[in-house]
Parts: C-alpha cells; structure tokens; sequence
C-alpha cells in the first residue's frame, strides 16, 4: 500500500501487490474507493499512518535545522545562500497548505486531530519565518542575493504558475502580511476555479 499524496488539496491511496515468485506478469495497482465500506478503514488506517510518518519527519527536520544553525558560520558564503534558500522553499510549501485550509476549508466534520495539526503546521510555519529571517540577515552584505527574492511555484490544482516572495520584514507584522499574500495567491492560482469545474471545492 502507497499514498500518492498530491497535498494540500488531496491524496489518493493505492493498493501495490507484493511480488510473489509463483504470479504471473505485472499485476496493476488499485485505487482505493472511498465508497467501498473495506477500503474506507484501510484509508482511515493508511492517513493515520502517514500522520505518523510525516511527525517523525518533522522531528528529524528540526534536529537537522539545529545541527546546521550551530555550524551556520563555519559554511562558504554559498552554502549559506542555498541553504537559506531550502528554507525558504519549505516555508513557501507550508505557506500553501495553511492557506488552503484558510480560504477554501478541509471539508467534512470537524476533526479534533485535524484541528492540532492544523495548528501544529500554523505554528511550524510561524517559527521557521523568523528564523529564515534571521538566518538571511547574517549573510554577509557582499554576497548576491537575489536567488533569495524567491520562485516561481506549481501546485496542484491551479491553473497557472505563481510567484512566491520569500519573507523579507523580520516582525509579526511582516509575518501576518507574507501569510495575507499566501491567502491571496490561492485566489490569483484560481484554485477555487479548479476545483469547482471537478466537483471538490468546499462547500
């Protein structure tokens, strides 16, 4: 079983046959239907699963983070910039998801685990602003930084590509105004658009 995730706006789970000597020829994978009663609890298994992973992915990030940030000084003026930028890129990522939930919702009956890790990813991404803003402020004043204006983005279910302004204003207020533009771009991607043509915005 794999989980194609296509976040933040939806996974699809799969069923992978496992190789077995005496089967004959490549056996397909198959989708899991929400609607079948038996699927329905190996996806609700499948999601807490990958809940688990992606908690224990985030704990190594951070220590990873930490190791590097006590060696921050010690690297090449370009080393400093990529890893900058790397950061920049996962605060964009998580700018998306929480910005999805914002504007168009998760659907469904309130959840009280979906509403911590809600938080928990509000939180993660509050935390990584300041010290992506920190860490850019002690690149030295010589170095060309304009790798780090930020990218051009593609994510699922938009009709165009975007173009994500790392953060710059090293403040609360800076903050709240790069998270308002997050809100901003769901719009201007026309997401809602997408979705609606499919059948899945949020009602």
């Amino acid at each position: 079983m794999y989980v194609w995730n296509n976040m933040p706006s939806r996974a699809s789970y799969y069923y992978v046959p496992k190789p077995q000597r005496y089967l004959q020829g490549n056996q397909p994978d198959r989708l899991m239907d929400v609607e079948d009663e038996e699927d329905r609890e190996n996806i609700i298994l499948a999601a807490q699963l990958s809940r688990i992973v992606c908690r224990m992915l985030e704990i190594d990030a951070y220590r990873q983070l930490q190791t590097t940030l006590n060696k921050f000084f010690s690297l090449k003026p370009e080393e400093t910039i990529k890893f900058v930028r790397e950061l920049g890129k996962i605060l964009l990522t998580l700018r998306w998801r929480v910005s999805w939930w914002t504007v168009l919702g998760g659907g469904g009956a309130p959840d009280a685990g979906k509403r911590q890790f809600e938080d928990r990813v509000n939180s993660l991404c509050r935390v990584l602003y300041f010290y992506y803003c920190s860490m850019r402020s002690k690149i030295p004043s010589w170095c060309d930084k304009r790798d780090l204006d930020g990218i051009w983005s593609s994510y699922a279910d938009t009709r165009s590509q975007i173009f994500d302004k790392f953060p710059e204003q090293d403040s609360i207020e800076g903050f709240e105004a790069w998270m308002r533009k997050g809100r901003e771009l769901i719009e201007e991607a026309g997401v809602a658009h997408t979705l609606a043509g499919i059948g899945l915005a949020s009602k």
